[in-house]
């Protein structure tokens, strides 16, 4: 059994439905036997590895070797605080301080 496989087996308790031609559900039904699988688990694997790659693609950052250097040169050296920046922390943290007093 697969790791997907697996995942897919754990405890259910979220249901997901959709609808679509049946030439589409038929195409579908196909991979899943080609596969050995059940439709609702090709579904869900094959769903499952197409959200993890999108989300590794949109989820890192890819940086020039210039835009690297510039990004660790802020970080090292960061700009002073404009007076916008040290008003919107001083309101930032009375509003903490407002909600942890209110939560006591």
């Amino acid at each position: 059994m697969t790791a997907l496989q697996k995942e897919a087996s754990k405890t259910k308790n979220g249901r997901l439905e959709l609808r679509l031609a049946s030439q589409k559900k038929e195409l579908l039904a196909r991979a899943a036997t080609v596969r050995g699988q059940s439709v609702s688990e090709f579904v869900m694997a094959s769903a499952l590895l197409r959200a993890r790659k999108i989300l590794a693609t949109e989820e890192s950052l890819m940086l020039s070797e210039l835009d690297r250097d510039v990004f660790f040169q802020a970080l090292e050296n960061p700009p002073e605080a404009t007076y916008e920046l040290k008003k919107a922390f001083s309101r930032h943290k009375e509003l903490v301080k407002s909600s942890e007093e209110s939560q006591k």
